[in-house]
């Protein structure tokens, strides 16, 4: 009982830790529905966003870029279906102008699009972004254009839960066998 509360201690002080550790900006991929997905960003610099493009997998095929929010192009803002022929598509969410912020420096939970599916998914939201270092582009840029390489795709934090849960999973099975 001691090792799994131990256990249980040791998830809780990765997720604190992981969690007091941002990079300059988070990037989320969160469902709301199963086949709805927003993406949010967490500024956690000095530096304002202006530009995010990742690569994303599997059946997110519409785009609706939040309209609300004032520094977003939506004639600027792409989601590419599979340009590489690899079943990944490109997204690219731009600002309107060169100057112009799209996550204000220290705004958190900003709403940027929202991805929707074709049919639900499942499974860990995290392993539908990958980083757009296969297309020689830069992932994350300011409002100037440049490019800020301090960022970190975050999970779900049911993610964070269920992987908390299956290391205490394996300690009780251990100690029993």
């Amino acid at each position: 009982m001691r090792k799994l509360i131990g256990l249980v201690a040791l998830v809780g002080a990765m997720m604190i830790g992981g969690a007091a550790q941002a990079a300059q900006v988070d990037i989320r991929l969160e469902s709301t529905n199963g086949t709805d997905w927003q993406l949010t960003v967490d500024n956690n610099g000095g530096v304002a966003v202006g530009a995010v493009n990742l690569l994303t997998a599997g059946v997110l095929s519409v785009l609706q870029v939040n309209t609300a929010n004032p520094g977003l192009s939506v004639a600027d803002s792409v989601l590419a279906l599979d340009p590489l022929g690899d079943t990944r598509n490109f997204l690219v969410l731009n600002n309107t102008a060169i100057g112009v912020s799209i996550a204000d420096p220290g705004a958190q939970g900003v709403l940027l699009a929202t991805l929707v599916s074709s049919s639900p998914l499942t499974g860990n939201a995290a392993t539908l972004l990958y980083s757009a270092a296969e297309i020689e582009s830069p992932s994350v840029f300011d409002n100037n254009g440049n490019e800020i390489a301090d960022f970190s795709l975050v999970p779900e934090p049911a993610t964070m839960v269920l992987l908390g849960l299956g290391l205490a999973g394996l300690a009780l099975a251990r100690r029993t066998a």
